[in-house]
């Protein structure tokens, strides 16, 4: 039942946000805390419509500005650190990754970029289980979790990249 409303919760937050951003004078917020990517480049001729790579590049962009912060928090993890210290910055990555996830489902892939976006929803699926498998309560495991993060999120860049390779795109580094 808890799953449920939280499912209910985050499609209400996303409907809102889109409600609000196609709103007349509506502006997208910029974070004044968090610095901006470079804006992406592209290499080549992508296997999507322009709009749909505007679309995607703001995705995108939005989800460089979650891992940002993000990897920013998680530098800053050192031994005296408590996992419930963590705790926010792992909920609120998770649900930026599941907006990206959700987003991407709209764009209408090419059968030509389908491998690497069906490796892209896998592995961000993936990260975001992972994610919510943190245990603020558990103080002994989060060095472990740490280093496992590293491997899961070094895998979604890579499969993330892919996609952005499909693009034309420059590959991210931003993953944390």
């Amino acid at each position: 039942m808890l799953g449920l409303a939280a499912v209910v919760t985050v499609l209400l937050i996303i409907w809102s946000i889109r409600f609000f951003a196609s709103s007349p004078g509506a502006s997208q917020p910029t974070p004044t805390t968090i610095a901006q990517p470079p804006r992406l480049a592209r290499h080549g001729a992508a296997p999507i419509s322009a709009a749909e790579m505007t679309q995607y590049e703001g995705y995108a962009e939005r989800l460089q500005n979650a891992n940002l912060a993000a990897a920013r928090v998680l530098a800053s993890v050192d031994s005296t650190s408590t996992p419930a210290q963590l705790a926010a910055t792992v909920t609120s990555y998770r649900s930026a990754l599941n907006l990206y996830y959700f987003q991407l489902h709209f764009i209408h892939w090419t059968a030509s970029a389908e491998p690497a976006v069906e490796g892209d929803y896998a592995q961000l699926q993936a990260l975001m289980n992972f994610l919510q498998s943190f245990n603020p309560a558990d103080a002994t495991g989060k060095s472990v979790w740490m280093a496992a993060l590293q491997d899961r999120t070094a895998l979604t860049q890579a499969a993330d990249n892919e996609v952005r390779h499909d693009l034309g795109l420059s590959a991210s580094n931003s993953f944390p």
